[in-house]
């Protein structure tokens, strides 16, 4: 069991001024795992790598009791889904071979010697181990040549590019961990997305789209059920998040067996819609397929799905946010399509981003923020509902010494009367009476997704901009989840008008507080949070300065280029079924408006939000409109930039932007 530890950071007042640069000596965790009799745990430590210039991940082993860490893993490449042996002697991950690929290893808990386990040409996907120890099953996949009507054509004429016409297709092997020989078990009819092995062995789930693409995983997803021993496919019935869905653009996450093998639960996930948790169970010739039961204002997060691991309890358990808060939401009594009580805890201000259960199901190991602390592991009851729970690391002992900034929540009404709620971050020391700050209103991505209320520290604004004297404000809007299931669809046809109209009515609420300063206002935000600022800023002159991150400037051309289109579909329509609904919600149909100085960041390789929408924004400002305009393209980066030197040029450069255009300070030459 894991031991009740508490750890403060109580002591001085602190004295340390915090800088951009700060923010790349903070450690990140996930992938949690814990021995089958909850005395030791494993996590991923992710820890900025000056010369790899990105995080490096590896393995730490914790023991509970004492509170002490040890590192495992020491390689060059990242380690990660680490999960114990049946008898806890071996860690399990995958790392990347000098090629790139990724391949099995194991490091043994006693001595720390690491075993490479596969050395499969082209790597593998996924894994999962036998719960008697005796074996594993491993995913790889093969592309394959689509043959058509043009193939010879295309053949022949070999000196231009043509459309990918592969297909990847995905078989799963098993190996016999005492005699270390391996067969194949199955090769699904497509492209395996995700596996699961159940306990007893008999039964393997897949998740399957029909190729790697994934346009082809929202909408054409769907579950299998593998009966091994009779070599027999099973499908699950897709109706509840196909047919009679209100939209049938749902991506497949989170595949988890119950303990007694006879229960599969999933989730599946929707731009615009609530996600929902599903289990299908195995009675007769057909599984049974129902929903499981959630509080309405609980939107479901993430693909962590954990059955508590006693055979008899049948309680399935999840993370689901509640207004800025994400707590765990367990179901327990899961039989023949009913389910029992539904509990939801921790109570209190937390953000559980992760968490797993001690072998005998009585405790969790929970990676938690507060709006006091940057994440951390902690231990609570699986049947407590602590305000907070035990604190058991310490992982950023650094920041004990940083003036944090004050973070509460606000709230204000809306210009149709909605409740709109959104955090604040203020400096320091700062109180009302030291008069209006500058304020950043900061916008949260998705925008099927909430801005969190914890400490957060990265990219996006926070800490940054409240540590240099500025308010920071991120504005929970319409379409946000973790506020019930009608606020989050209000913005289904409604983008660019009542999110743009919610973040608006929350800035004139701090204004008149006197917390913001209305002449130093600026606007920041990535992804849909981008989109938002290049929609805000055609709009509205009243901010000084703008930075937009992977914004979108025109929705037809967005469901055109970019990777997951259902996303445009369930918010705008097609673009020839409604193309009135895409233009009025296409921020470069309204630039001619624009006075507000844009920045503008984008991944050269971005595939969510291709370049062409920044490209296009500072055609218009910068060639046509002669409004202040700066591109910035990071190398190589995708949706985002992960090098360390990209992070801290988008940071330097909002920085500089806002300082010059909303205070005054010429940039330093």
């Amino acid at each position: 069991m894991l031991t009740l530890l508490l750890i403060g950071l109580a002591g001085a007042a602190p004295t340390h001024d915090i800088v951009p640069a700060d923010t790349f000596t903070l450690d990140e965790v996930h992938g949690l795992a814990v021995d089958h009799t909850g005395s030791k745990a494993i996590f991923v430590r992710a820890r900025w790598d000056d010369g790899l210039d990105v995080r490096k991940e590896d393995l730490w082993l914790l023991d509970p009791r004492s509170r002490a860490t040890l590192r495992l893993t020491f390689g060059a490449a990242d380690a990660h889904a680490p999960a114990f042996s049946a008898d806890d002697a071996w860690v399990y991950y995958l790392t990347a071979d000098d090629q790139g690929k990724a391949q099995l290893h194991r490091v043994s808990v006693g001595t720390q010697a690491d075993q490479q386990v596969t050395r499969i040409d082209g790597g593998i996907d996924a894994y999962a181990l036998g719960a008697d120890g005796a074996s594993l099953w491993y995913l790889t996949h093969q592309d394959e040549p689509v043959q058509d009507a043009w193939t010879s054509l295309r053949a022949r004429l070999d000196k231009v590019t043509y459309t990918d016409r592969t297909e990847t297709r995905s078989t799963l092997h098993k190996l016999d961990l005492r005699t270390w020989r391996t067969q194949e078990v199955w090769s699904p009819p497509s492209y395996v997305v995700d596996f699961a092995a159940s306990p007893d062995g008999a039964r393997l789930a897949a998740i399957l789209a029909p190729d790697d693409a994934l346009i082809t995983h929202e909408g054409g997803s769907r579950v299998l059920i593998h009966n091994v021993d009779a070599n027999l496919d099973i499908p699950v019935p897709d109706a509840l998040w196909r047919a009679n869905a209100k939209s049938p653009y749902g991506w497949m996450l989170g595949l988890a067996w119950s303990p007694d093998s006879r229960a599969l639960a999933f989730r599946v996930d929707w731009d615009g819609h609530p996600g929902e948790t599903y289990v299908a169970e195995l009675a007769g010739d057909e599984p049974l397929v129902w929903a499981v039961p959630r509080p309405h204002e609980v939107s479901a997060q993430g693909d962590v799905l954990q059955w508590v691991p006693v055979f008899s309890k049948r309680e399935l358990c999840y993370r689901g946010s509640d207004a800025a808060r994400t707590r765990i939401v367990c179901v327990s009594s899961i039989r023949a399509g009913t389910t029992g009580d539904v509990r939801v805890f921790p109570s209190g201000d937390v953000v559980v981003d992760d968490f797993t259960f001690s072998g005998d199901g009585r405790d969790i190991l929970a990676l938690v923020g507060t709006p006091e602390r940057f994440p951390d592991l902690y231990r609570l009851p699986a049947r407590g509902n602590l305000l907070l729970p035990s604190q058991i690391t310490t992982l950023n002992p650094q920041v004990v010494d940083w003036k944090l900034p004050h973070l509460q929540t606000v709230s204000w009404t809306a210009a149709d009367g909605k409740h709109v709620e959104g955090i604040l971050e203020t400096p320091y020391g700062w109180d009302i009476s030291q008069g209006a700050l500058p304020m950043v209103v900061q916008i949260h991505g998705g925008p099927t997704a909430h801005e969190p209320f914890r400490r957060v520290f990265g990219i996006g604004g926070r800490t940054t901009f409240s540590s240099q004297g500025w308010a920071v404000f991120s504005p929970n809007y319409r379409g946000s989840t973790s506020y019930g299931d009608g606020f989050l669809t209000d913005l289904v046809g409604h983008e660019d008008d009542v999110d743009v109209t919610d973040i608006l009515s929350g800035v004139d609420m701090l204004v008149e507080k006197g917390i913001a300063d209305e002449d130093k206002l600026a606007v920041m935000g990535w992804s849909n949070g981008g989109y938002l600022v290049n929609a805000i800023v055609t709009k509205t002159d009243r901010f000084k300065a703008a930075s937009s991150g992977a914004g979108v400037a025109d929705q037809a051309m967005q469901w055109a280029t970019e990777d997951t289109p259902g996303h445009v579909v369930n918010m705008v329509g097609l673009p020839w079924s409604k193309p009135e609904s895409a233009i009025s919600a296409s921020p470069i149909y309204a630039l001619g408006a624009v006075k507000t100085p844009l920045l503008l960041h984008v991944g050269e390789n971005d595939e969510r939000v291709p370049p062409v929408h920044a490209q296009a924004m500072f055609r218009g400002l910068d060639v046509y409109l002669n409004v202040p305009t700066e591109l910035v393209v990071y190398p190589g980066a995708g949706h985002g930039p992960v090098k360390k030197s990209q992070r801290l040029t988008k940071i330097s450069w909002d920085v500089a932007w806002f300082d010059k255009w909303v205070l005054g300070k010429e940039p330093t030459p």
